[in-house]
């Protein structure tokens, strides 16, 4: 599978338009847009994660932190990251980062958290963010219609809910002057002429827009067709956001969801912010993979009783606890290593590529 196709595929599950505005998702290193037959995913992009790309032949590296951050200036052998972007260019190896896109994308890195507790988030935990939804309207010649109809339902075009193909059609009548140079379809040059007409509409995802107009207009017949595009005020697609809220249906014991958390994610320390009361009843828990103190005010507005981060700080834990909201602390590494796991399980469902996960560690030590 060539490398363009595989970053078509990646952004349905890190949709590149969602990052954060610091962040550098995406292309990292191009060199090429090369046959994949063996991928590396990774955490992180250092040097050894390099060498192993090369030690297993592999030409490509997919990692959740984007390896290039700030702009480059010069290519210097003597810096960290140049260094690793000149071995990199030098074995033709591609890098791609999916980041913040993958933390807040529906079925993204928040969700597969959730998914290894053995629960679902139900909403997120910031403010939801809402793609654009358009209506196109075009007129076409009525023998044609089931050759549009066909491209929705192939193309899993105009998705409602767990509908797609939704369209809305009706007859009419359209009316035309083509000048002596034009090519019409149908009609006299040169005349007025009117003719029987579908006008047919449909709905189409801001990112769908000018892709799907584009293809729409080789398969259309006439040589001059109308899109006319409209931004509905209503119906945006609900496309994720950071962190997730899983609200159970029985409470658990505190000291339950501790030791549930270092069960499932393998972890002999846990380090937590409560009270005395390891035995109180929670319900509503807050996660963000990473580093997510930073949405503490939405955990409080949302009146949860727990929240499972990473790169907790000591004064952000004291006003957690004023709040009457228990912090976990997983780690930032612990909390987002699964996103290795998570992307071979999204490779393997779409491609037979040989997927190897670069086996990294913590670089903290507990003693």
């Amino acid at each position: 599978m060539k490398i363009y196709n595989i970053l078509e595929k990646l952004e349905k599950i890190a949709n590149l338009s969602l990052q954060e505005k610091w962040d550098n998702s995406g292309i990292q290193v191009l060199t090429e847009n090369a046959n994949v037959e063996k991928v590396i995913i990774t955490l992180d992009v250092t040097e050894e994660t390099v060498n192993f790309a090369i030690e297993n032949s592999s030409n490509l590296i997919v990692s959740h932190h984007p390896l290039i951050f700030s702009g480059i200036k010069s290519i210097d052998f003597r810096k960290e990251t140049e260094k690793i972007l000149i071995k990199a260019i030098k074995h033709n190896i591609n890098i791609l980062s999916f980041h913040t896109n993958s933390d807040k994308n529906i079925n993204g890195l928040a969700d597969f958290f959730c998914k290894k507790l053995g629960w679902s988030g139900e909403k997120p935990l910031s403010l939801p963010v809402i793609q654009p939804v358009y209506k196109v309207v075009t007129f076409l010649p009525e023998e044609h219609l089931q050759s549009f109809l066909n491209f929705f339902e192939n193309n899993n075009i105009s998705v409602i809910g767990q509908y797609k193909a939704c369209s809305f059609f009706n007859r009419g009548k359209g009316s035309f002057f083509p000048e002596k140079e034009a090519a019409p379809f149908t009609g006299e040059k040169e005349e007025l002429n009117i003719v029987d007409e579908i006008r047919i509409e449909f709905r189409l995802k801001e990112k769908q827009v000018k892709k799907i107009i584009k293809k729409l207009k080789k398969i259309h017949p006439y040589e001059e067709p109308v899109f006319d595009i409209y931004l509905l005020k209503e119906g945006g697609e609900f496309s994720g956001g950071l962190g997730r809220i899983i609200e159970l249906e029985d409470e658990i014991e505190f000291k339950y969801l501790i030791n549930k958390i270092k069960s499932v994610f393998n972890v002999d320390i846990l380090k937590y912010a409560a009270d005395r009361r390891l035995s109180r009843k929670v319900s509503k828990i807050a996660v963000c993979p990473g580093s997510g103190m930073s949405l503490l005010k939405d955990v409080v507005a949302q009146k949860c009783d727990v929240f499972i981060t990473g790169d907790v700080k000591y004064h952000e834990a004291q006003s957690a606890l004023a709040a009457n909201v228990f912090v976990i602390d997983l780690g930032h590494f612990h909390s987002e290593y699964i996103f290795t796991e998570m992307m071979k399980e999204y490779f393997q469902g779409f491609s037979k590529i040989d997927t190897l996960i670069f086996k990294q560690k913590d670089i903290f030590k507990y003693v």
